[in-house]
C-alpha cells in the first residue's frame, strides 16, 4: 500500500499521529492493534519515514520517495531494528520463530551505542509482540520503563488481550479498523489479480497483507487447487458430493486416527505415501472459504466469471438448489471462522449439502 492508501484506510490513526507529529509530541511508545490485512506493518513504517524525513507533507508524514525513505521500504535503514515474531529470523546467533529475550538484548546493545546514521534517532518495530517470551517481556518491560529521548518503540499485535497489561500501561495504544472489502478488491485488481481472484482475495478472513497472500505458495497452492476441484466436480451435485466427502471427511479423520494412534502402524514408506496423497486440512479449509465466497458472489451476481458461469449453466441443479447449496459452503466458512471444531463442521456441511 501506497501513503495516500494507508492515510484513506485509517483515518482515525492518521488524525492521532497526524497531530502527534506536527505538534512533535510523539510518544515514546506506540502498540498498534491491528490484524495484519489492515496494514498496521507499513503504517509502522510510515510513522518510522515521518520521523526521519526531512520532506514532510501538510499533514507531518513522510514524502515517501526520497532515497530515505526508500532505504526504511527496503529495511535498509541502520538505526531502524524490525523483528518479526512470525517468521524465523536471527540476529548473530541462532535461527527462531517468535520474539526472544536475545532479540530485545540485542535491540538494546545496538540502541547504547552511537548512532550509524546521521540522524540521531533510533527506532525498532517488534511485529507480533504477543508471540514474545516471558523472558523478552521482561527485558522488553525494563527498556520501555526507561525510555530513552532518541528511541522510538512500534510494537504490533492483533489484539491487546493477548499482552501484559504492564506493557499495555506503558505504550499508546492505537486501534487499527481492518480494511474495507472494496479497498482489498481494488488493490487486488491493482496487483494484477482478475475479478474472481480478487473478490477472493478481499473477501478471505485472513491475518494477511494483500501483497503476502499473493506472493505465498500456500494461497497460491490452494486457489488452484479450489479451482480444480469446481472444474472436476462441477457437472453432477452426487459426484461433487463424493469428492467432497473424500476430501474433508476421510482426510480429517485419518488425521484424527494418526493423532490418536488407532489403526496398524506405518512403516515408513507408508508414512510418505500416505502423506503425499492426503490432502492438506488447510486446503480443505481453504475450499471451504473459496466456495462459500462463491455463493456471496453468485447470490449478488457481482462477477461475469466463467467459473460462475458453469456454476449457473453446468451444474446438474435448479438454481434455487444451487443457491441454498453454496448458502451451506457460507455457514461452514462462517463456523470455521469462529473456531468451531472443524471435523465435526464438515461432517454438518455433507449431511446438509445431501439434503438440499
Amino acid at each position: 500500500m501506497n501513503k495516500q492508501q494507508l492515510i484513506q484506510a485509517q483515518p482515525q490513526v492518521t488524525s492521532l499521529l497526524s497531530k502527534a507529529l506536527l505538534n512533535h509530541k510523539l510518544s515514546h511508545a506506540y502498540l498498534f492493534v491491528a490484524p495484519s490485512n489492515a496494514a498496521p506493518l507499513e503504517y509502522a513504517l510510515l510513522l518510522a519515514k515521518s520521523v526521519l524525513c526531512q520532506h514532510w507533507d501538510n499533514q507531518g508524514f513522510a514524502c515517501d520517495h526520497c532515497e530515505l525513505c526508500q532505504r526504511i521500504n527496503d529495511f535498509n535503514y541502520a538505526d531502524i531494528i524490525y523483528v518479526d515474531g512470525y517468521s524465523e529470523h536471527g540476529f548473530g546467533g541462532r535461527m527462531h520463530k517468535n520474539i526472544s529475550k536475545e532479540d530485545i538484548l540485542y535491540i538494546q546493545r545496538r540502541f547504547n551505542e552511537t548512532s550509524i546514521e546521521r540522524f540521531n534517532q533510533k527506532i525498532y518495530i517488534l511485529n507480533g509482540i504477543e508471540t514474545a517470551s516471558s523472558e523478552a517481556l521482561n527485558s522488553l518491560l525494563k527498556f520501555l520503563e526507561e525510555p530513552y529521548d532518541d528511541v522510538l518503540a512500534l510494537l504490533i499485535t492483533p489484539s491487546t488481550s493477548l499482552i501484559l497489561p504492564t506493557i499495555l500501561s506503558r505504550c499508546q495504544i492505537v486501534t487499527f479498523k481492518p480494511l474495507p472489502t472494496s479497498m482489498r478488491y481494488e488493490m487486488a485488481k491493482s496487483l494484477g489479480c482478475d475479478d474472481l481472484k480478487a473478490t477472493i482475495v478481499a473477501s478471505l478472513p485472513v491475518n494477511q497483507t494483500i501483497e503476502a497472500m499473493l506472493n505465498s505458495n500456500e494461497f497460491n497452492d490452494a486457489y488452484q487447487e479450489s479451482l480444480n476441484f469446481i472444474h472436476q466436480n462441477i457437472h453432477a451435485l452426487e459426484t461433487t458430493l463424493i469428492a467432497i466427502e473424500n476430501e474433508y471427511i476421510v482426510s480429517t479423520k485419518s488425521k484424527k486416527d494418526d493423532k490418536d494412534g488407532k489403526g496398524k502402524k506405518k512403516g515408513k514408506a507408508d508414512k510418505e505415501k500416505s502423506d503425499k496423497d492426503k490432502p492438506k486440512t488447510d486446503s480443505n479449509l481453504f475450499l471451504t472459504y473459496f466456495l462459500g465466497i462463491l455463493y456471496q458472489i453468485y447470490r449478488l451476481q457481482q462477477i461475469n466469471s466463467p467459473v460462475l458461469s458453469q456454476l449457473h449453466d453446468k451444474i446438474n441443479m435448479q438454481p434455487d438448489d444451487l443457491t441454498k447449496w453454496l448458502l451451506v459452503f457460507a455457514n461452514t466458512m462462517n463456523k470455521c471462522q469462529q473456531s468451531y471444531y472443524i471435523p465435526l463442521v464438515f461432517e454438518q456441511m455433507i449431511y446438509q449439502l445431501k439434503e438440499v
